[in-house]
């Protein structure tokens, strides 16, 4: 599935009722890269400070309702 990570419909769908014990991700770190080696350019990676955060915010709450909050 392709989805938003902040979307509680995308994360609903995805997980099917079960809840995530493990959590992996790799948000973008929103640092403003202009080129890699293979002159590529990273799309929306340089918001504002402010929206940096909501996103972050969004994501990582959107998640949490799924946790389980397990301790590994």
């Amino acid at each position: 599935m392709c989805g938003d990570a902040t979307n509680l419909d995308h994360l609903e769908r995805l997980l099917d009722g079960v809840e995530a014990d493990l959590y992996l991700t790799d948000p973008p770190y929103n640092v403003a890269y202009q080129k890699t080696s293979e002159a590529l350019i990273i799309q929306n990676n340089q918001m504002r400070a402010t929206a940096f955060q909501e996103f972050l915010t969004a994501a990582f709450q959107a998640v949490d309702t799924y946790n389980t909050y397990k301790v590994f």
